[in-house]
């Protein structure tokens, strides 16, 4: 992976990147293998510890995503939440999965949002998962925030869509904050597994 603007990004002592600015993390090629491994088998996880700047990025603000533009992806992780709301509005701060399937559109649309309390300005443990009986969950720290089913799979993923961190290739949904570990998988981590991950904590990985 590359970094577009290596200004806008510094390295942490002990490891981790720090997007202070607007900036994208991107592979140079179309991601071939996730692609592929995941078309066979309908399965997604996407797992995450980061550390936003602050809680209420818009856009949703791409943490990872695999795609092309903000209208055509295969997936996303994605962090929400609406940074004009009015003083004594319920604020709106989540973290959000999509992924494209024969059952969505090409947005990965309808996706999964977790509650709108699952967002903190502190290290966060974020798991998103899809297998292949068409269950999708959504995991902070460990826990549950969101789950559906909805069927469908995975043939109709583009093979030249690339992988990218912090931004979408159009360069207008940024996102800001640490990241300390990306992890894609092509099978549906279970709960027991993302909880002992998040138990096992960052500095074991």
């Amino acid at each position: 992976l590359l970094i577009d603007r290596p200004h806008a990004a510094a390295w942490l002592p002990g490891g981790g990147l720090d997007l202070r600015e607007a900036a994208i993390v991107a592979s140079v090629e179309p991601a071939k293998k996730i692609i592929e491994a995941c078309r066979k088998s309908n399965e997604l996880s996407v797992e995450a510890w980061i550390k936003p700047t602050t809680a209420s990025q818009s856009g949703p603000a791409r943490l990872v995503t695999l795609s092309s533009d903000p209208l055509h992806r295969n997936f996303t992780l994605g962090h929400g939440g609406d940074p004009d709301e009015l003083p004594g509005e319920a604020h709106r701060c989540y973290f959000i999965g999509r992924v494209r399937t024969t059952k969505t559109n090409k947005n990965g649309i309808p996706d999964l949002p977790s509650r709108n309390d699952s967002v903190a300005v502190d290290l966060a443990h974020v798991v998103y998962t899809r297998s292949v009986d068409g269950r999708h969950h959504l995991y902070v720290d460990g826990i549950e925030r969101a789950s559906e089913k909805r069927p469908g799979d995975f043939s109709t993923w583009d093979k030249g869509f690339r992988l990218a961190l912090g931004d979408e290739f159009t360069r207008d949904r940024p996102w800001q904050g640490e990241f300390f570990l990306v992890a894609i998988f092509s099978q549906a981590l279970s709960r027991d597994e993302v909880v002992r991950n998040f138990r096992a904590g960052l500095n074991s990985r």
